[in-house]
């Protein structure tokens, strides 16, 4: 029995100039490059989603979040394929990102239905376009913003299998972690296959406990003990340059850098700052990864380029 829209594997390929720099097999998975929804690891998560919310016989998706969410953007373009409407419950509690939007460009052309209230006012906001909703004959589905569900762990424990069979031996995955479940997905693979893979989180966010109740709270709901995490998990908050979508010169100089060596536009909201955090844990960890195979889950983003 299905649990998700059809959808192709994501390519795997070898970064050999890093491989070379750190002594280690280096590849990254190119979930930016998902089919469907702009790409990314919501759009992933999002076959699942709305699998769930189809089997449930939805009309209405309804959601929060800000105008640079990836998940936002991914699922509007993904409820205008699969015939939903879709209600955008849209706030702004990160100001200090100071740049126009693409992923909100989008948004306003897919022409959804979008409320605006400020932080304090979502819970309630969300909730009385429920009951509107309803009144109007309306079967709504929820979803929590950026998608942290069941369904989002499982596309993520799924996404585990498909890089299993792309590259045997995998000693370390990187990946950014925003809301957690990507990382908490990765982890749950992990753990069901009883592989001691290390999954390591370069968080853009939060800081480590934060982030660590959140995963707990994540796998505890999908039914994994948390022992799944303290035997091949590790978050790192050493690169949060201030918290989500801030940056500093060393963080811009190395996206720069980064562009100009790979050819490979990366955001500094997720992905550069992730792959920022994870060049200098390497370098701090020569040792220890010589030799490894590595893989950096490339989460997508480039629309907050």
């Amino acid at each position: 029995m299905s649990t998700h829209f059809n959808f192709s594997p994501t390519p795997l390929i070898k970064m050999e100039r890093w491989s070379r720099r750190f002594g280690c097999n280096l590849l990254m998975k190119r979930d930016d490059l998902f089919e469907h929804g702009g790409g990314g690891s919501k759009a992933r998560m999002l076959q699942y989603i709305l699998w769930s919310a189809k089997e449930k016989k939805a009309d209405y998706i309804l959601t929060a979040g800000g105008p640079h969410s990836n998940f936002n953007r991914a699922l509007a373009l993904l409820c205008k394929l699969h015939n939903f409407h879709m209600k955008l419950v849209l706030y702004d509690k990160n100001t200090h990102i100071n740049r126009l939007s693409l992923n909100k460009r989008i948004l306003d052309y897919c022409n959804i239905d979008i409320i605006y209230c400020s932080p304090d006012q979502v819970v309630q906001t969300v909730d009385k376009e429920k009951k509107n909703l309803l009144k109007n004959g309306h079967n709504p589905y929820y979803i929590w913003g950026g998608g942290k569900s069941n369904e989002g762990v499982q596309a993520y424990a799924d996404a585990f299998k498909e890089i299993q069979s792309e590259s045997n031996c995998i000693d370390y995955i990187f990946t950014p972690i925003g809301t957690g479940t990507t990382f908490s997905g990765l982890l749950a693979g992990a753990a069901r296959d009883e592989l001691t893979t290390k999954i390591l989180g370069i968080s853009v966010a939060r800081e480590k406990a934060a982030a660590e109740q959140v995963v707990k709270e994540i796998l505890t709901t999908f039914g994994i003990n948390m022992r799944a995490y303290l035997q091949n998990g590790m978050i790192i908050d050493n690169y949060l340059l201030g918290g989500y979508g801030k940056s500093n010169r060393h963080l811009d100089n190395f996206i720069r850098d980064f562009i100009q060596e790979e050819g490979l536009i990366i955001d500094p909201i997720y992905v550069g700052k992730a792959l920022y955090g994870m060049y200098h844990y390497l370098n701090e960890n020569n040792t220890l990864i010589k030799g490894k195979t590595i893989i950096f889950i490339n989460t997508g983003g480039i629309f907050n380029f």
